[in-house]
């Protein structure tokens, strides 16, 4: 007597058709699928890890070169100090009376003893200290601009109490 066949025993030993077993449908198209999702899977999620850290690093390289570029800025500045601290450090009491008065804009010297004229009704002003130069014990190199143009000057110095005494020996503007 022979098992009727039925859903539930097709493909089993008790079925009449036990020695032939039917292939499942779809089985290398299924690995293939699968095998794709994957592959397409694993590619998002490492073109999205790159991105994700692509941005804050590259955030922070310009962050690093901005924060560079402020430091040697100021490494610059801070020599300029330095130089300008040794500098008055040093200074005679007739250089810094010297000083004093090429530094004082209220005072105008500079437009009595250099008959450059000057631009549009400018006065002649030294910016600070780093625009002056003692060169000897009566020589005195400036640069100085009067808001428009830049200018230089010798000036020799016989008394450093009375600039209207001080002459000029050169000078010349841009």
């Amino acid at each position: 007597m022979s098992t009727p066949v039925t859903p539930a025993t097709r493909n089993t030993l008790e079925s009449p058709h036990a020695g032939t077993t039917k292939p499942k449908a779809g089985g290398w198209s299924k690995v293939l699928i699968g095998v794709l999702a994957l592959l397409i899977g694993v590619i998002a999620g490492a073109a999205g890890f790159y991105l994700i850290a692509l941005t804050p690093r590259s955030s922070l390289e310009h962050d690093i070169e901005a924060k560079t570029a402020e430091i040697e800025s100021l490494e610059v500045q801070l020599d300029s100090l330095k130089g300008t601290i040794e500098q008055t450090s040093k200074l005679s009491p007739e250089h810094e009376a010297i000083l004093k008065a090429l530094l004082d804009t209220e005072e105008g010297i500079l437009d009595e003893i250099i008959p450059l004229g000057t631009e549009v009704g400018g006065k002649w002003q030294v910016q600070s200290m780093d625009d002056v130069y003692f060169l000897g014990n009566d020589l005195l190199f400036i640069r100085m601009d009067d808001g428009h143009i830049l200018a230089a000057a010798l000036l020799r110095i016989h008394d450093a109490a009375n600039p209207r005494n001080w002459r000029m020996l050169w000078s010349d503007y841009d």
